[in-house]
């Protein structure tokens, strides 16, 4: 259901009841049910084609996916229908129940909303390819949170991040500013500098000549 309404644009408004007239009339009236055979779908909206990844990284995702054993029983799980207690859930499937909403199941792969589900044997590749350029977390965990989900992601994109030995170096290096010289002047004084400092409890102001230090 979450799938089939991102096709609109919804504007929500408040309106009170004395406003809406035609509210209890048509819950009276409502269409007769018919199964879910009958009904013929106003729009299916493909989650495949906003995907930014290969065809070849897609069929990897679909098989691993087909042979891990916690989303085999996610799917099994969503297709079926969820309990109402995840204390009813098998131990692999409980980290998605919070989010049970969201999922849904299409070609095989399962989706939390238009971000694809990452089997537990090819996050680590996934990691490599979010960090694939060296940037800094947040802008890894942006990425990663636009296209691929799985519990405990961002705290995972962090860590390996942190381990990366270019990032460290490029993040602990401070930027150095360059040296600008400055024109020797031609006669003592013609150009001084002066400053604050403190020393011994006391202020000073000290002035310097350009030409000569003094």
């Amino acid at each position: 259901m979450l799938v089939r309404v991102l096709a609109y644009d919804i504007k929500v408004q408040y309106l009170k009841g004395n406003d809406m007239f035609l509210a209890d009339t048509l819950s009276r009236a409502s269409l007769p049910y018919t199964s879910v055979n009958d009904q013929e779908e106003f729009e299916i909206i493909n989650a495949l084609k906003y995907l930014v990844m290969p065809d070849a990284r897609i069929r990897e995702i679909r098989q691993h996916t087909n042979d891990d054993l916690a989303l085999q029983l996610l799917k099994q799980t969503i297709q079926e229908g969820w309990p109402d207690h995840q204390s009813a859930l098998p131990p692999l499937v409980v980290p998605y129940f919070s989010i049970r909403d969201e999922l849904v199941v299409t070609d095989g792969l399962v989706f939390r909303g238009e971000r694809l589900v990452i089997p537990k044997s090819l996050r680590s590749q996934i990691k490599k390819d979010i960090h694939c350029g060296h940037q800094g977390i947040e802008s890894c965990l942006r990425r990663a949170r636009e296209h691929v989900f799985w519990p405990g992601m961002n705290k995972e994109v962090k860590e390996w991040i942190q381990t990366c030995e270019a990032s460290r170096e490029f993040e602990q290096t401070p930027c150095k500013e360059t040296l600008i010289s400055h024109e020797i002047p031609d006669s003592p004084w013609q150009k001084i500098a002066t400053d604050l400092f403190t020393f011994k409890n006391k202020e000073y102001l000290v002035t310097v000549c350009y030409r000569s230090n003094f």
